[in-house]
């Protein structure tokens, strides 16, 4: 063995030791002998200097740590670990030395000689809450849950106001998908008074962590939860990682007003803290208050132009339900100036810029995201959208087309029923009713339920006067589905006046009117066209009219002119 070796080279030292690796308690029993009193004359080395079994040992512990030391600065952490292992066990008692050992061999996943070392250290009536509750985890990492159980309820007798031992617990029955047990503990825990509010701080985090596994308890614990966090409150924190803590846990459990005064507390103390106005934007949003979101929004672009790009692209997003399409394209624009690399915004950009009826501004935009990121599925696509918009069907056709090619070489989840409804209204649009119909049928092979292309394939047919019965089917599917869309009860209307039967198309036609809420050439037209085939000129020729009004048709200008004046 190598530690008589290391001993002989401590000289004088081991002095020290004996005295440094002990408690006060432990000195008096295990210390040198001294040479007895009439013997203080003789020379020194008649003197006895016999050491007792516990000294013996705490200089195998030294030596032997000594030892892991020289192995560890030689990379050799095996031979290490072990000579720790050893050093721990010949010094039970000294529990700095065990813990420190135990963490080494918990980290070197050598879980077991953990086992041993703690639990004999455990075995002393006046082992700390720590070496305890590190005990506990090493059993839960093993499932031992017994052992876990036993060794944590010894804490909780030790330390009652600690929550190491119920934290132990709860996330031991968490993983061992018990939430019975796991929300007993918690009620202990809730139990403890006089607690500091770090302790009831970490209970209410301990409550969310079961709620994230439980969600369907929340009001079984809710209470319990905010009880935890009013206790926090009620010290008037003013530290800011206290504060966020307790903003974040009041959301958790939907208290939104107590939640929202902490976030704005925080931002007025705390300016810069991170993710505030983020959480303060989500809970407007949730609640609907977008204007406030907004505000926040472009306070936090204001404030920091590079620091938060994300809120550039959400602020867009709100602008854009707001239909402020030119506003919202600024924001991207400005968002795209701190990272251009975002490559979803390039294209968020181009739909912007296409709804602000601005479709040359789109494919400029998408011409930088090709020259960026080389050519892609996502640019073809938007591309095609683009070429819609001006109206240039062929081209439209041939982006999708490629973008097709594309997607079936590197991506071919992309082709979805949504790509495959654009394909079929390009070639609608383009008059290429036979291949439109193809790509609709593929659409609702995928989707059958599709209400855009149940409704836009059924209209198609009913333009054209064919397959009408099949064009009625297909629409009442897409009326089922959603009861109150005006273009949908239109084309119920218009396959009906097909059909030739006029009297219940004006019953849906007048049904759509009142339900749309701008107005629109097209239903108009169809409303003329109705009431003319049931012979009431003077309510065709005023439908007519107003349709001309909104948009000028030679088509609907030639049958206002082909019925009788009044």
């Amino acid at each position: 063995m190598r530690f008589p070796a290391v001993i002989a080279c401590l000289g004088l030292a081991v002095s020290v030791l004996l005295t440094g690796c002990q408690s006060p308690a432990d000195k008096a029993d295990s210390a040198p002998r001294k040479a007895p009193q009439d013997q203080a004359s003789l020379p020194i080395d008649k003197w006895d200097f016999t050491l007792d079994k516990d000294a013996e040992l705490r200089i195998e512990a030294f030596a032997r740590f000594a030892a892991g030391v020289s192995d560890e600065l030689q990379d050799k952490g095996e031979e290490a670990l072990e000579e720790f292992f050893r050093s721990a066990l010949a010094d039970s008692k000294n529990e700095k030395l065990v813990l420190d050992v135990s963490r080494r061999l918990i980290q070197g996943r050598q879980l077991e000689k953990a086992v041993i070392l703690l639990g004999k250290s455990a075995e002393n009536p006046d082992a700390s809450p720590n070496l305890l509750v590190l005990l506990g985890l090493v059993y839960a990492d093993q499932d031992r849950v017994e052992e876990a159980e036993t060794v944590n309820r010894r804490v909780m007798k030790k330390a009652p106001k600690s929550l190491a031992p119920y934290r132990s617990l709860v996330q031991l029955y968490l993983k061992k998908e018990n939430p019975a047990a796991a929300l007993n503990v918690l009620g202990e825990a809730s139990k403890i008074e006089g607690a500091g509010f770090d302790f009831y701080l970490d209970l209410a985090e301990l409550y969310a962590l079961f709620l994230r596994q439980n969600p369907t308890k929340k009001e079984l614990v809710k209470s319990d939860m905010r009880a935890a966090l009013d206790t926090v409150y009620d010290t008037k924190p003013e530290n800011a990682v206290v504060l966020q803590k307790l903003a974040e846990g009041y959301q958790f459990i939907d208290e939104v007003p107590r939640a929202t005064d902490l976030y704005m507390e925080l931002l007025k103390r705390y300016p810069n803290a991170p993710g505030v106005q983020e959480r303060l934007t989500n809970i407007f949003l949730k609640g609907g208050d977008k204007n406030k979101a907004m505000e926040l929004l472009r306070g936090m672009v204001r404030d920091n132009p590079t620091g938060r790009p994300e809120a550039y692209f959400i602020l867009a997003n709100l602008l854009r339900e707001e239909k402020k399409y030119g506003e919202a394209a600024e924001q991207l624009e400005r968002m795209l100036i701190v990272k251009d690399d975002a490559e979803m915004a390039y294209y968020e950009l181009t739909e912007l810029h296409n709804l602000n009826e601005q479709p040359e501004k789109a494919l400029l935009v998408l011409a930088k995201a090709k020259t960026k990121f080389g050519e892609s599925f996502m640019n073809r696509f938007y591309r095609s959208i683009t070429y819609n918009r001006l109206k240039q069907y062929g081209k439209a056709i041939e982006e999708l087309t490629a973008a097709e090619v594309l997607a079936r070489a590197t991506s071919p989840e992309r082709l979805t029923h949504l790509f495959y409804f654009q394909m079929g209204s390009a070639y609608e649009r383009d008059k290429k009713h036979e291949e439109a119909v193809k790509y609709f049928e593929k659409c609702l092979e995928m989707e059958p339920d599709f209400a855009e292309a149940l409704n836009y394939l059924g209209y198609m047919w009913a333009e054209r006067g064919e397959n009408l019965e099949r064009a009625k089917v297909l629409i009442e599917k897409a009326v089922k589905q959603e009861p109150d869309n005006a273009a949908f009860l239109d084309s119920m209307a218009w396959v009906l006046f097909k059909l030739n039967q006029p009297k219940p198309a004006l019953e849906w036609m007048l049904k759509a009117m009142k339900i749309n809420e701008e107005e629109d050439a097209t239903l108009y037209d169809h409303l003329g066209d109705i009431y003319a085939s049931l012979k009431d000129y003077s309510k065709a020729r005023e439908a007519w009219e107003k349709s001309l009004k909104i948009e000028v048709s030679e088509e609907v200008k030639k049958k206002l002119d082909s019925v009788p004046k009044p």
